[in-house]
C-alpha cells in the first residue's frame, strides 16, 4: 500500500509541475495578444467590454444594436465582464486571466476523470501529454487542442465549456460508483451550465455521459438521464439575454467561412489515427469500452453533420480524436512503454514499440515546432499591433465605418461598435449581410460623395477608418471624398482615423436591426 500510495503521489506531482509549466507558457501567451485578426478572442473581450459596461442590459459587443442581437452573452462571458466591472482591470488582463483560469479548469478536470474512469495513477500525465502532442498538423479552429493553439484559445468559451464536461462527467463516474445523489445533482447542474454557456461542446459531455453508461450495459439508466439534456434545453430556452432558440435552429456563426473540418482531415490530424486500431483491441478484449462507445457516438454525429451540411458539427472531428488520444495514452501507461523503468527493455526488445514511440513522438514533434514557432512569432510581434494605437482615440459612443475585416477587432481595443462585423450572427443573419454590403459599398469605386454621405447617416458614424483591408476605390478617390465628410485623427502606417461631421447620434438609442 506504501509503495503505491508513494508511486501515486510520485505521478501527481509531474502532472502538476507540468501543469505549472504550462501555466507559464499559458501566461505567456495570453498576456501578449499574440491573437490573429479573425481569432474569437477579440469579439469575446468586446462583449466582456459591454457586460462591464451594463450587466443586465448589454449593448451588442460588436455592432450599435440592442444586446440581445448576440448570441455572445453567456455564463462566461457575463462572469468575466462582473471580474472586469468589480476589479477595474483592463480587458485583455481579464481575458488572460481567464485563459488561466480555463486551462486550470481543463487541466484538474481532466485529471480528476480519467484518474476516476480508469483507475490508474500515471494515466492523468500521459492523457494530458497525448492530447497536447499526438496531432498532424491540427487546426486553427475554435475546440482544437493542439499545444500551440490551445495556447491561445484558451480564453475561448468552447475551452471553458470543453472543461466543464470532464467536471461533469467525473461527477456522473461517482453516482454510476457510489449513487449518492449529490453526484447526480453535480453532474446535471454542470452539464446544464455548460450547454448554456456553449451548445455544441456541451453535446460531447452528453455523447461521453451516454457512451460511459453504455459501456456498462445500464441501457435503463441511460435513457432515465437523458432528462439532463431536456433541463439543459429548457435552461437555454429560459436564457434572458437572447433568443437561443434562434441560435439553435438557424445555423451558426461560421456560415462566414470554409470549415475544413470536413476536408482536411488526415493531415490535420496525423497520428491520432493510432487511436482506432487501440480501441479496436480494447474492443475485442472486451476492455475500456467507453472508448469504443464514445468514439462510435461522436462519429455518428460528425458524419451526420457532414451530409446535413452542419458547420458546427465540424467540432466533433475534435470530440472523437479526444477518444484516440485517451485510447493511446491508456496503451501506452498499461505497456509502460514511456516509463523509465520500461522504456530501455521495451526498445531493445520490442521492435513495435520502437515504431510506436517514433511514430508519436516525432512527426507531431515536427508539427508542434512548426506551429510553436508561429505562435511565438505573433508573440513577439502581434498581427494587431498597428490597431492598438486606436484606443486612445475611439470610445464607447463611437460608431466606426470600416471594412469588416479591418473592424472585428475594434470594438475590443476600443470599446467603439462598428458598421459591420466580418464574421456571422445566427440572431441578425440578414442584417448582418446587408451592413457589410453597405460597408463595402461605402469603399467601392464607383461609390459617389453622396451615397457615402447617406451610409454614413444611416449607420450615425462617428468615425471612419481605411485600413489594410481596405482594396476598394484608388485611395486618393475615397481620401478625397473624405476630406469632405471629416478630418483626419489618426494614422499609423496603412490605419488611417477619420473623425467625421456633426449630426451623428450616439449609442444611446441604437438603430433597431431591419
Amino acid at each position: 500500500m506504501g509503495g503505491s500510495v508513494g508511486a501515486e503521489g510520485r505521478w501527481k506531482r509531474a502532472y502538476l509541475l507540468a501543469c505549472l509549466a504550462l501555466t507559464l507558457l499559458v501566461a505567456l501567451f495570453n498576456f501578449s495578444r499574440p491573437y490573429s485578426l479573425f481569432a474569437d478572442t477579440w469579439e469575446y473581450a468586446a462583449t466582456v467590454r459591454a457586460v462591464a459596461e451594463n450587466f443586465f442590459h448589454p449593448l451588442n459587443p460588436l455592432l450599435a444594436l440592442p444586446g440581445h442581437t448576440s448570441p455572445r452573452f453567456t455564463p462566461y462571458t457575463l462572469l468575466w465582464g462582473a471580474v472586469m466591472k468589480a476589479s477595474g482591470l483592463p480587458v485583455f488582463t481579464v481575458m488572460g486571466i481567464a485563459a488561466i483560469a480555463n486551462f486550470l479548469l481543463l487541466a484538474g478536470g481532466l485529471y480528476r476523470f480519467v484518474l476516476i474512469q480508469f483507475r490508474r495513477e500515471a494515466l492523468p500525465i500521459y492523457a494530458l501529454l497525448t492530447m497536447l502532442w499526438v496531432w498532424g498538423a491540427g487546426y486553427a479552429q475554435a475546440n482544437a487542442y493542439q499545444l500551440e493553439q490551445l495556447l491561445v484559445t484558451l480564453s475561448y468559451v468552447g475551452l471553458f465549456t470543453f472543461a466543464i464536461c470532464f467536471h461533469a462527467l467525473t461527477s456522473l463516474r461517482r453516482f454510476c460508483d457510489k449513487g449518492r445523489p449529490w453526484d447526480l445533482a453535480a453532474y446535471a447542474i454542470l452539464s446544464v451550465l455548460a450547454f448554456v454557456t456553449h451548445p455544441i461542446t456541451a453535446l460531447f459531455g452528453f455523447a461521453s455521459a451516454l457512451a460511459m453508461l453504455l459501456a456498462e450495459g445500464r441501457i435503463g439508466r441511460a435513457m432515465l438521464l437523458q432528462v439532463v439534456p431536456v433541463l439543459a434545453l429548457g435552461a437555454a430556452l429560459a436564457w434572458p439575454y437572447f433568443n437561443y432558440w434562434d441560435v439553435l435552429t438557424k445555423g451558426s456563426s461560421e456560415s462566414w467561412f470554409q470549415s475544413p473540418l470536413f476536408s482536411d482531415g488526415w493531415r490535420a490530424v496525423g497520428m491520432s489515427v493510432i487511436g482506432y486500431p487501440l480501441i479496436l483491441y480494447y474492443a475485442m478484449r472486451r476492455r475500456h469500452l467507453f472508448l469504443l462507445y464514445g468514439l462510435l457516438l461522436c462519429a455518428f454525429v460528425y458524419v451526420l453533420s457532414r451530409f446535413a451540411d452542419v458547420l458546427i458539427g465540424g467540432r466533433f472531428l475534435f470530440f472523437l480524436i479526444v477518444f484516440l488520444h485517451l485510447a493511446i495514452a491508456v496503451y501506452l501507461e498499461e505497456q509502460g512503454l514511456l516509463s523509465w523503468k520500461a522504456m530501455g527493455d521495451s526498445l531493445r526488445g520490442n521492435g513495435l514499440a520502437v515504431v510506436l514511440i517514433f511514430l508519436l513522438i516525432v512527426p507531431a514533434g515536427l508539427s508542434r515546432a512548426r506551429g510553436l514557432k508561429v505562435q511565438l512569432g505573433r508573440v513577439l510581434d502581434p498581427p494587431a499591433r498597428s490597431y492598438f494605437f486606436l484606443a486612445d482615440h475611439l470610445g464607447s459612443t463611437d460608431i466606426v465605418m470600416a471594412e469588416p475585416d479591418d473592424g472585428q477587432i475594434l470594438p475590443a481595443i476600443t470599446g467603439a461598435r462598428v458598421v459591420a462585423q466580418a464574421k456571422g450572427d445566427p440572431l441578425i443573419t440578414a442584417e448582418i449581410e446587408r451592413r457589410k454590403t453597405d460597408a463595402h459599398r461605402f469603399f467601392a469605386g464607383e461609390a459617389s460623395l453622396e451615397e457615402r454621405r447617406d451610409l454614413l447617416r444611416r449607420y450615425h458614424a462617428t468615425h471612419v477608418l481605411i485600413g489594410p483591408a481596405y482594396s476598394g476605390a484608388p485611395r486618393s478617390s475615397l481620401i478625397a471624398d473624405m476630406d469632405r465628410l471629416g478630418r483626419p485623427e489618426a494614422q499609423a502606417g496603412a490605419i488611417v482615423l477619420y473623425r467625421l461631421g456633426g449630426g451623428l447620434a450616439s449609442l444611446a438609442n441604437p438603430p433597431p436591426p431591419r
